[in-house]
């Protein structure tokens, strides 16, 4: 099957979906930054990872050209190692759409034993992956 195309709508939103969780929904952060890495050279201005990183806000990576293991070096400078990651794979892709979830000192090794992930993921980062509003879950207590 073919994705539906729906113009304002991005893999973020897909992903979203595909995690059933409200990004602002974070037990210590209700902010989500967007953020993309592309090509090899090293980046360094005012919105580097790990500028955008101190404010320990929920972070999600639209990931093309992106070297996973950098950006989880530079998150580590501001969050620790027990911060809940997730990959969403091939998001908005009905048949093909998978989720990977770990923490920030766990999600490299979970990702080196998948088949090699496509050129468009999204990585999401922070606490909003554990908190209890599970979206897809009708009965949840606020």
């Amino acid at each position: 099957n073919e994705p539906e195309i729906v113009p304002g709508v991005s893999s973020f939103n897909a992903g979203n979906a595909a995690l059933k969780k409200g990004v602002t929904f974070g037990e210590k952060t209700h902010s989500v930054i967007l953020t993309a890495s592309f090509g090899d050279k090293e980046y360094t201005g005012d919105d580097s990872i790990e500028n955008l990183a101190a404010n320990k806000a929920s972070m999600v990576f639209f990931t093309m050209f992106l070297d996973f293991e950098d950006v989880e070096k530079k998150l580590r400078t501001h969050y620790p190692p027990e911060t809940p990651v997730a990959i969403v794979l091939y998001a908005g892709y009905k048949e093909k759409e998978r989720v990977i979830q770990g923490t920030l000192s766990t999600i490299a090794e979970q990702l080196r034993k998948e088949e090699k992930p496509p050129f468009e993921n999204l990585i999401y980062v922070g606490d909003f992956l554990t908190n209890r509003y599970n979206f897809a879950d009708k009965s949840r207590k606020p």
